[in-house]
């Protein structure tokens, strides 16, 4: 299969190394600016640190947070007005701490969300950290007990007027220490989603906060436990939930989408995982873009008309021999920046990489439209537009023909191309620079049939 890009260069940086267990997270200020959150806690010798990692005219700066403690992965995000919000774990002796630190003027200020003793084999697992359109930070997290059924808890916590809101949003006879995964969309909604493992089985929960109340959904059930997160994120264009994660009966990633009605099912690749609740995101027309894991290595998932298609990492130097794919992001301008564990398994040596690029797709030249019978074919891309589309017809005889394109209530806006042509595979521009957001219709019309394809136009 062979793939036309733009561009399809994806640049590595090394952000952190370390012969101990290290990993990162990822978030983006409101101008594209890249801040990665690294962990390294190594519990048999209770040292550890917890670094932010940023850039100022082009060179990488490190902020201390936490040094010489135990420190278990979290995350981080920039909110709108470029405050830095994180969320991790600190383990001292007995006792594990659930933190959540901002940074001011001053320095960073750390509050303490949640505390677990010893005695309730217990810890924080899988946070996740957003904020809403006034910049109140949100958080999820799963309060994880081994001995005790009744400890396993999913938690929403937010801060209202200076104060820590703790609120239970599920509980069960295990809660998946993955983590739990949530987003906000442009109303202020809650939208979260995790796993609960019962006995019976394993199911995929979808909760949406709308006020003060909490509805739930079962999207997806199994019976194995998946060996990586879920992650959940709101599209911007149709301010709809996506969710996409590892399903094992049989073993394949997921992607579920929320169109207004029900939940609709894509398999993005079998035998694959994400290892992190930020690994989907979109970009301004609501294009999905994710970072996985694949039998064949890691890469960069993306969706167009055409399907689901994949961009490898950069090859690792030696000795460093696998990768790990972390969270993603994607910038204001569609550049992706990502990050990942990169390790040498034979001395367990490790490296924090920071990939970035842009991927534009083109089409799949074996997919490309072909005349096949005696029916008209049209092939429209991408399905969210901004400026240009992309559009081919096949035509199975000579014949007049029509191109048009409409707006949802019928009536016609611009007249693409019309004449007689021979047999063969067309290709046009539709250029949409003059026209307002919303769904239109391209129709091709022939002598006996037409084809009718939708598109979205954004601004």
């Amino acid at each position: 299969m062979i793939l036309l890009f733009l561009l399809t260069t994806l640049t590595r940086e090394i952000i952190a190394a370390d012969s101990h267990h290290i990993d990162a997270s990822i978030a983006l200020d409101s101008t594209g600016n890249s801040y990665i959150l690294v962990f390294k806690g190594f519990q048999s010798l209770h040292t550890g640190y917890l670094h932010l990692y940023y850039k100022n005219n082009g060179n990488w700066l490190v902020d201390t947070i936490e040094s010489n403690n135990v420190v278990y992965e979290g995350d981080l995000v920039i909110s709108r007005d470029g405050c830095v919000w994180c969320s991790y774990t600190l383990h001292c002796d007995t006792i594990s701490y659930f933190i959540v630190a901002h940074r001011d003027s001053i320095g960073w200020i750390k509050d303490t969300v949640g505390i677990r003793t010893s005695n309730q084999a217990a810890s924080f697992w899988g946070s996740m950290i957003t904020t809403d359109s006034s910049g109140v930070p949100h958080i999820t997290y799963i309060a994880w007990a081994t001995f005790d059924p009744e400890k396993q808890v999913v938690y929403h916590t937010f801060l209202k007027d200076s104060i820590w809101q703790k609120e239970i949003v599920d509980s069960c006879y295990n809660a998946s220490p993955i983590g739990s995964t949530m987003d906000i969309d442009t109303q202020n909604h809650i939208h979260m989603s995790y796993f609960l493992i019962n006995p019976s089985g394993v199911k995929l929960m979808y909760t949406q906060k709308i006020e003060s109340n909490w509805y739930y959904t079962i999207i997806d059930s199994m019976y194995y436990p998946p060996y990586s997160a879920a992650s959940i994120k709101i599209n911007p264009v149709s301010d709809f939930p996506s969710v996409v994660y590892q399903h094992t009966d049989p073993y394949e990633l997921l992607y579920k989408y929320y169109n207004g009605t029900s939940w609709i099912t894509d398999v993005v690749h079998p035998l694959s995982i994400i290892n992190s609740e930020k690994a989907l995101d979109f970009d301004s027309l609501g294009n999905p873009r994710l970072s996985c894991d694949t039998p064949t290595g890691s890469c960069i998932a993306y969706k167009d008309s055409l399907g689901w298609h994949e961009i490898p990492f950069p090859p690792l130097p030696p000795p460093l021999n696998d990768y790990y794919a972390g969270g993603l992001r994607v910038g204001p301008h569609g550049t992706i920046h990502t990050v990942a564990r990169a390790v040498d398994w034979n001395t367990f040596y490790n490296e924090i990489h920071y990939i970035y690029g842009t991927i534009e797709p083109g089409i799949e030249e074996d997919e490309r439209l072909k005349v096949k019978g005696e029916r008209l074919n049209l092939m429209v891309w991408p399905n969210a537009v901004r400026d240009n589309a992309q559009i081919q017809c096949a035509i199975p005889e000579r014949q007049r023909i029509s191109l048009n394109l409409y707006d949802i209530v019928g009536r016609k806006v611009k007249t693409i191309t019309e004449g007689t042509v021979d047999t063969g595979v067309y290709s046009y521009r539709l250029d949409s620079s003059d026209l307002g957001s919303g769904v239109y219709f391209v129709i091709l019309e022939g002598e006996r049939e037409s084809k009718r394809e939708k598109i979205l136009i954004v601004r």
